[in-house]
């Protein structure tokens, strides 16, 4: 009985979490690697575009599991973070072996933003 409670309990926490990171962001900090960014779940599955300049950047997928949100661009890219806060207004995360951790927000509160930091 417990296990089953404590696997509802971890199911309901990752929808949870998918649902709060769904939609559009953009850099809220000076470590943020995209400009902006959107992650959906449609027909076809989780996708991710973003944005930099106002200019289509990357293309691809998206999972999330647990904590960790995988992106694999459609240009072979993949970038592993895990998540460390998420609210309905911040997204704060850590791209696997960098320093610093990256937040952003919601658009309409957005950080200028020069090059990526790569």
């Amino acid at each position: 009985m417990f296990v089953a409670l404590f696997l509802a309990v971890v199911a309901s926490s990752h929808h949870g979490l998918e649902a709060t990171i769904l939609g559009d962001w953009c850099a809220g900090s000076k470590y943020a690697f995209h400009e902006e960014f959107s992650l959906e779940i449609g027909e076809d599955g989780h996708a991710f575009h973003s944005w930099l300049h106002q200019k289509p950047a990357l293309e691809g997928s998206w999972t999330l599991t647990g904590r960790t949100l995988t992106i694999r661009g459609a240009n072979g890219d993949t970038m592993v973070y895990q998540i460390l806060s998420a609210t309905n207004s911040r997204l704060v995360m850590r791209e696997k072996n960098e320093a610093h951790s990256e937040t952003y927000v919601r658009l309409g509160k957005c950080r200028s933003f020069g090059e990526p930091r790569r």
